[in-house]
């Protein structure tokens, strides 16, 4: 029903490494070979699988890939601060984001808010973009609204959001509509699926993507993110499964 009256924009699938850790941790130029051999040719990090950062760019443009954001824990950000950048640059990704957090420190708004605000602002003087990740203890009520709502309040506009759309979902929350209040803030969003609370390729499980991808390019999101935490058969069949669907739906990979 959306596509008659949105406007569509470019978008590109990635792959969270995340997904394939374990392959990744025994052999990762390997793996990086196998994921471009599945068409993929965007990546967002997770750990470089033992690699340094040059070694790891060095895997990515052998087989023509691009890391285009990675994922740091808190103490990355505010106290590696410098080596986080470094490593960010060395492999070239433009994004950064924080993919976890306590509960406790989340819901505490504003002050959680105002503490990713000066990690942005610290990013963006060296050109890099800052992104919050969710799971969905952060759409539960704190007072009378859910603390995801009060963060896009608090969090100055150099905060941008990776919307997870399965732990949104998951929470009883509708992506559609957390797609269309983050317009324009939502630069990446991590393309999960699932059924009765275990992960599924994406296509394979209770998302509503006819209704979720057109939002999306109406939305600015420009990657469509895979991943899955656990992976119901062979992760890679997962991947590879995901990518085919999105491509079928029109997704440009």
């Amino acid at each position: 029903m959306y596509s008659k009256w949105v406007k569509m924009g470019p978008m590109k699938i990635g792959l969270q490494l995340y997904t394939l850790r374990e392959a990744l941790g025994k052999n990762p130029v390997e793996t990086l070979a196998r994921v471009a051999g599945m068409g993929y040719k965007y990546v967002e990090t997770a750990g470089l699988g033992g690699l340094t950062a040059e070694g790891f760019r060095a895997a990515l443009d052998q087989h023509g890939l691009q890391a285009v954001s990675s994922h740091h824990g808190i103490e990355a950000f505010e106290a590696e601060f410098v080596a986080t950048v470094s490593e960010a640059k060395a492999i070239g990704v433009g994004t950064l984001v924080l993919p976890w957090i306590a509960e406790e420190v989340f819901r505490n708004q504003p002050e959680f808010g105002k503490r990713l605000g000066a990690i942005a602002e610290r990013l963006r003087g060296e050109g890099l973009r800052f992104a919050y990740h969710n799971h969905a203890f952060e759409f539960e009520q704190v007072g009378a609204r859910p603390a995801y709502e009060q963060l896009w309040e608090h969090a100055p506009k150099a905060v941008f959001a990776e919307l997870d759309l399965y732990w949104c979902h998951y929470a009883g929350h509708d992506p559609v509509c957390w797609l269309d209040t983050l317009e324009h803030r939502v630069p990446l969003t991590h393309f999960k699926d699932g059924r009765d609370g275990k992960f599924t390729p994406v296509g394979e499980g209770e998302l509503d993507w006819e209704a979720i991808i057109p939002v999306a390019r109406k939305s600015g999101v420009e990657y469509a993110i895979v991943e899955l935490d656990e992976s119901p058969r062979d992760p890679f069949d997962c991947v590879k499964a995901s990518r085919d669907f999105l491509v079928k739906m029109g997704v440009d990979g």
